[in-house]
């Protein structure tokens, strides 16, 4: 499981035991051989207070703390991995995939779906997730 990556990351001294753990879930939904996939957010908050946080696609982490006045106040948030985002239409073009302006303005990323048929695509929101092999 997630948490057990984690914590034997955290046994091991990994310097970023989330990420570990995370590299650990995705090449074993990667292995199943699974076409579907999601987003995902994850927070590792440790004994002295230091959080790590990771995020794909478009799942969100806000972190927030109280202030010395007792309102609370953000302390970070995540960034989507939305497929209009102009680092990630970068990335995705330059790894020779394509980004296509959808109806409305929506940009979608379109993923060869070779199970669907030849030449069927999925057009999908988010330009990072878990699984989705294709």
């Amino acid at each position: 499981s997630f948490s057990d990556f984690a914590a034997d990351a955290i046994a091991a001294g990994e310097p970023s035991p989330l990420a570990v753990a995370w590299r650990a879930v995705v090449g074993g939904y990667l292995r199943t051989g699974a076409q579907d996939g999601t987003t995902a957010s994850a927070l590792l908050l440790d004994d002295r207070g230091m959080a790590e946080v990771l995020n794909c696609g478009d799942s969100r982490t806000v972190v927030s703390a109280h202030s010395p006045a007792g309102r609370p106040r953000l302390v970070h948030a995540t960034i989507d991995h939305g497929a209009g985002a102009v680092a990630e239409v970068a990335r995705i073009r330059a790894s020779g995939g394509r980004v296509e302006c959808a109806p409305g303005g929506s940009f979608r990323v379109a993923v060869d779906a070779p199970s669907v048929g030849r030449d069927a695509l999925f057009r999908v929101a988010v330009a990072r997730a878990l699984g989705g092999s294709e």
